[in-house]
This record gives structure tokens, C-alpha cells and sequence, in this order.
């Protein structure tokens, strides 16, 4: 996945390709319903499922940006409806802020950072393959966390990294 420039400018656009072997490639899909796709996270699961999350042009009713998902069943031929999985509850850290996925069987958490006090993970989750998501919420690590990355292990737990600013020094 990655983000293309269309006409006219700024039109942000989150864009799918595959390839076998890394030599011939398909034709980009968009994924972004024609808004501002940003920064888009892929992630696949043991069923070959492509996953994918996007930072979007589209607000919640409050005016913070919100993060867009999409799957493919079928290895990017076809794809599910767009759908937010974020509606605005927290504000994003500094505007768009990079978007992480992780994925183990049916579970998927999508995750991005946001401002509560200190930056910390957004996220969302969904038991049933995105096919829907539990409300946003928000990590509480006890320390400003920047730049989260989410993973999963073969068992099914989940992790998160990320970095830590040692006050403004740019000690990490």
C-alpha cells in the first residue's frame, strides 16, 4: 500500500498493489472513497486476508480526522465497503499521525496515536475480521507514547512499541 498524488492537488490517495515474485505488479486500486487517503498500514492474516487502515480527509462531527479500513478476501481482486473505525472521541497527535495494524486469527486492532493528556495509542478492535469495530479508545501507558507500532505473536498476544521522549531533550 501507499499513498499517490492525484489531481488536483492535494488529492491524497491510498493506493493497493500486489505482486508473486516482485518483478510484474497489478494495478493499483484505490481504497480511500475519494477523500484524502493517507499513510496507509497493510497487514495479512493466516487466511490470506489483506487488511488494510488509512488516514482520511473525512472528519468526525467534532473535526478531528479519522482512520478508514478495508479487507480483501481474495488477495486484492475484490474489497469490502470502506468503513471509519474511528469517530472522533480523542484528537490525533499532530495532525495525521501514521496508522498501525495487527492481526491474529479473527482479531485485528487498528491503532494510531492520540492526544490525552500526553500522546498515547488510539485504537480500535474487531473480533470478527473487520467485519465490525468496537468503539475507540485509548492506551494509558503512564509515559508519552510517540510513533506506536502494534504486532501480534503466533500466539495471539499483541504488542505494542513504541518511542519514548525523555522530556525534551530527544533522549529516547
Amino acid at each position: 500500500v501507499y499513498t499517490s498524488y492525484g489531481s488536483p492537488l492535494p488529492n491524497f490517495q491510498a493506493n493497493y498493489t500486489r505482486s508473486d515474485d516482485g518483478t510484474t505488479w497489478s494495478t493499483a486500486v484505490r481504497l480511500d472513497g475519494g477523500t484524502q487517503g493517507l499513510y496507509p498500514a497493510i497487514a495479512t492474516d493466516a487466511s490470506d486476508r489483506v487488511h488494510v487502515l488509512w488516514y482520511d480527509g473525512r472528519q468526525s462531527p467534532g473535526g478531528i480526522p479519522t482512520y478508514w479500513y478495508r479487507r480483501s478476501d481474495d488477495r486484492g481482486v475484490t474489497w469490502t465497503m470502506e468503513m471509519p473505525v474511528s469517530q472522533g472521541r480523542y484528537p490525533t497527535g499532530g495532525g495525521a499521525t501514521l496508522p498501525t495494524l495487527a492481526v491474529h486469527g479473527d482479531t485485528v486492532i487498528a491503532g494510531w496515536y492520540v492526544v490525552t493528556g500526553g500522546l498515547t495509542l488510539g485504537y480500535a478492535t474487531s473480533s470478527d475480521g473487520g467485519d465490525l469495530w468496537n468503539p475507540e479508545r485509548a492506551a494509558e501507558f503512564g509515559t508519552t507514547a510517540n510513533s506506536v507500532v502494534l504486532g501480534a505473536d503466533e500466539n495471539g498476544t499483541f504488542y505494542a512499541g513504541f518511542i519514548y521522549f525523555n522530556g525534551f531533550t530527544g533522549n529516547f
